[in-house]
């Protein structure tokens, strides 16, 4: 599977990278904010999209928002990561719909695991 994770924090993304790559056997692009995050999705769409959901230059619920509104990449399924421990972000990530959240920080060991568990849930 082709995941692109984007994530403004360089330690947290290569941790994301190398677990999903090393452990989990998937291709992995990464984006160090939303706007980038936004243009490697629209150039190839990836399979999946592990996103945070605070960054600069474009949030995570902002690119969400921009990915819906392509053709190309409205169907994608994005997972956030997410740091928030108040429950008004949690919910105001939720509201937006996405495939799950993984809280931050994650255990790189089960990463894969929680991606596929929340990719097979029935929605």
């Amino acid at each position: 599977m082709r995941i692109l994770v984007a994530d403004d924090d360089p330690t947290m993304l290569k941790i994301a990278a190398l677990s999903l790559t090393k452990k989990g056997g998937h291709e992995v692009v990464c984006a160090a904010d939303g706007a980038q995050a936004v243009a490697l999705a629209e150039a190839a769409p990836p399979d999946l999209i592990l996103l945070d959901g605070q960054m600069p230059v474009l949030d995570g619920p902002g690119v969400l928002l921009k990915l819906r509104g392509n053709d190309r990449t409205k169907n994608i399924p994005v997972i956030f990561l997410s740091g928030a421990s108040d429950a008004a972000a949690l919910d105001h990530y939720r509201s937006l719909n996405p495939a799950g959240i993984i809280s931050k920080p994650f255990n790189p060991l089960t990463l894969p695991d929680q991606v596929r568990g929340i990719l097979d849930k029935p929605r």
